[in-house]
């Protein structure tokens, strides 16, 4: 199990075009298992981005809330599933 966070790869954010960032993003999603999104993550394009792509590959996706504390919250079907 690891974890895997954009900021502490590759230098500070904006020292490179902004596809290079989503580029390694998406290489480094392949390797996951699921995703964690932070409060107000649909602020984020990049986040957005990872939240729609882990969909897409049928990967959980887990909601952080303020009193740290895991949702998880996947869509199947017609059915909304939440656990936790």
């Amino acid at each position: 199990q690891s974890l895997h966070a954009p900021e502490l790869h590759g230098g500070a954010p904006g020292d490179l075009p902004y596809a290079t960032y989503v580029k390694a993003d998406i290489t480094a999603m392949l390797r996951c298992d699921a995703v964690v999104t932070l409060r107000d993550w649909q602020e984020s394009r990049g986040a957005r981005m990872e939240v729609a792509l882990a969909d897409w590959l049928g990967m959980h996706v887990f909601h952080l809330n303020s009193e740290w504390e895991l949702t998880l919250s996947r869509r199947f079907g017609n059915q909304d599933v939440t656990a936790f």
